[in-house]
């Protein structure tokens, strides 16, 4: 309750808003949804941090809020992470890339997207240097994101490789590091195989798979 009245009445003080552990109560009656909106009257507001320490976040009127915060902040938010989300719409999504200014995305639950919407979306955020999405799957589609010419860091977390994935890695020359912690269907297999063909990423695949800067990398589904 304080932070919620601290918001309303210094809506000039914060350049930025990190919490990383909300805590709600089991009980709904009596529990606070994070609202979107208070925190866009924020004025000076360049980047937001939100994570519950357990279970999902709770917002109110997420989808209609969302939009609304969007307006707001599409020329200002730098940083945004909306981890623990329960779900991400295709209209979520579509109001988030519509944050021009975005440098520094995470975003999950991801796992209702399916890979072209999801990165082709995506590739519309010009000035990305960092992403982080978890739960979710990834192919080919994928390769659209080597247009951003900015990006350097990716990282999927829990995310199902599905048939082309390979050839989406091997598109994104620009990545400097990328963090891989898939999943996998029990009717996949993945074989790895070094190519003739160099490639700038630095990939940390699982807990202790590495492949080194400059080493040539082929995925194959």
């Amino acid at each position: 309750m304080w932070l919620k009245t601290y918001l309303v009445t210094h809506p000039y003080f914060f350049a930025g808003l990190n919490a990383p552990n909300i805590v709600f109560g089991d009980d709904q009656t009596n529990t606070m949804p994070v609202d979107l909106l208070q925190i866009g009257q924020l004025e000076h507001l360049e980047e937001l941090r939100l994570k519950s320490a357990s279970g999902y976040l709770q917002f109110n009127n997420f989808t209609e809020n969302l939009h609304d915060f969007v307006t707001m902040k599409a020329e200002k938010l730098c940083k945004l992470s909306l981890l623990s989300l329960k779900t991400i719409s295709v209209d979520n999504l579509m109001a988030i890339t519509q944050l021009t200014a975005l440098k520094h995305l995470e975003l999950g639950n991801c796992d209702l997207l399916e890979p072209q919407n999801l990165f082709l979306r995506l590739s519309e955020l010009s000035n990305l240097k960092y992403l982080r999405l978890e739960r979710g799957k990834f192919n080919e589609c994928m390769g659209v994101l080597s247009g951003l010419k900015s990006l350097t860091d990716l990282e999927l977390i829990d995310f199902e490789m599905m048939h082309g994935c390979g050839q989406g890695l091997i598109s994104l020359q620009g990545i400097r590091k990328l963090l891989l912690i898939p999943t996998y269907k029990d009717d996949v297999s993945i074989h790895f195989r070094i190519l003739g063909f160099r490639c700038r990423i630095r990939i940390r695949i699982g807990i202790g798979i590495g492949i080194g800067i400059g080493i040539g990398i082929g995925i194959g589904i």
